[in-house]
């Protein structure tokens, strides 16, 4: 799952993030009487300083997973890259906590298993059920994870030969030929293909005259805690996913998880950020979760929250005007995501297989990098195909969580009843 978004102007419409144990972090009082500093770019066309150049072979702005993971896989195959973002270290965020088996056999096809095991914890089997019992056991190849760590982690074994620098671009040139960035720091530098991955956060594609359409606004309301027995004695599955009766909690489902030696807890919801659910969830968030979701206690009895919560409002979009020469927008830079279709890091490492394993390797070795050859990248089947799914899946789940319809009551009774069967013929073979 993934959630949240790496930059935000309005706390109701982004993530809001709180590390248990850590106080949030708060400006200094006087911050709003200090003088901005003068920026040296200003004038310039699209903030480009005409200073010392630097050339590679691709450029990535944003060293979240998708930018880290791209860089990685270039450099690997003994390109000339550059890895810029500001923070020496990801900070801790609420996103992406769960490996699906999908993503481990892309992240195989990358190189990057080892380098990101560290932060991984295995999940063996997942039990799902509801209110009436057990919908399914599922074994299964899944791993439970925080997004800071896993960045942290392949940040921390990059190849030899990869240059970061804690930098921000301030401003992008693009051309059929060669692409100017030039940084902070008064420099320039010269690629011949620029990698946007830069999350949420706009400003270089805004630059380029890209737009971002909204898909559906508000889409989701999400909740990450941790949870503990109150008697030490442990619980008794390894991975629990439970959901609810009906459609009147509006809620999708609660999702628990290894996190090292920790329960890791998702709720997702449907909720209003602002309504009395969600204020009364936080204010008493295992109450809350045990009228909501009745039986659960069965399955996790005398279960009691042992952190903050954290919770993100979750926005689907896509970036249009995006086919450019010499620019590339992978991961969330492109697509939003729902977390509770499990399919963010899918996107994010079908991205990046598809621009350095299908893409770059032969876009480097003619002259140019026009239109057409980015085209390529986002009109490859495969991504398509991921990109199209995780859209579909995040109706799909809002729709069996909130259509009272009996056509959708239907598919839902069906669909748990068909899992039952088939956990059911597993067992009895």
């Amino acid at each position: 799952m993934e959630v949240g978004s790496e930059s935000a102007s309005d706390p109701k419409e982004a993530s809001r993030t709180e590390t248990p144990g850590r106080p949030p972090v708060r400006a200094p009082a006087d911050s709003k009487n200090r003088a901005e500093p003068a920026d040296p770019y200003l004038g310039q066309p699209n903030g480009l300083a005409r200073v010392k150049s630097h050339e590679v072979d691709v450029a990535v702005v944003g060293a979240g997973l998708a930018g880290t993971s791209a860089a990685a896989v270039l450099a690997g195959q003994g390109r000339r890259v550059l890895l810029l973002d500001p923070r020496a270290a990801y900070p801790d965020c609420f996103k992406a906590e769960k490996v699906e088996p999908d993503q481990a056999e892309l992240m195989r096809e990358l190189g990057l298993m080892d380098a990101m095991a560290p932060a991984l914890t295995p999940i063996h089997e997942v039990l799902s059920a509801c209110r009436t019992g057990v919908i399914e056991r599922r074994p299964i190849e899944q791993y439970g994870t925080l997004y800071h760590d896993l960045v942290n982690g392949l940040r921390a074994r990059l190849p030899e030969g990869l240059e970061q620098r804690p930098l921000r671009a301030r401003g992008i040139e693009t051309s059929p030929d060669l692409q100017r960035l030039s940084l902070e720091d008064g420099t320039e530098v010269t690629a011949r293909l620029v990698v946007l991955a830069c999350g949420a956060s706009e400003r270089l594609a805004k630059q380029l005259g890209m737009r971002r359409e909204w898909v559906s606004r508000r889409h989701s309301l999400d909740f990450g805690f941790y949870v503990a027995p109150r008697n030490g004695a442990g619980f008794a599955f390894d991975a629990l996913t439970y959901y609810p009766d009906g459609v009147a909690t509006r809620l999708g489902c609660l999702s628990l998880f290894p996190v090292g030696t920790h329960m890791r807890a998702n709720l997702f919801t449907y909720q209003d950020a602002d309504g009395a659910w969600a204020k009364r969830f936080q204010a008493a968030p295992a109450e809350t979760l045990l009228q909501s979701l009745p039986g659960l206690e069965e399955h996790a009895p005398g279960f009691e929250v042992t952190s903050r919560i954290e919770w993100a409002v979750i926005e689907l979009y896509r970036v249009e005007g995006h086919v450019q020469p010499g620019v590339v927008v992978i991961g969330d830079a492109f697509q939003g995501v729902c977390p509770i279709t499990g399919t963010g890091l899918s996107k994010v490492f079908r991205d990046v297989a598809t621009l350095c394993l299908d893409c770059v390797p032969t876009w480097l070795e003619s002259p140019g990098m026009g239109a057409e050859k980015v085209a390529a990248f986002y009109d490859h089947p495969r991504k398509v195909k991921t990109d199209q799914h995780s859209l579909e899946s995040a109706f799909y789940s809002r729709e069996i969580a909130l259509n009272s319809s009996w056509r959708w009551r239907r598919r839902a009774a069906l669909d748990r009843w068909s899992r039952r069967v088939a956990s059911y013929l597993k067992l009895t073979r």
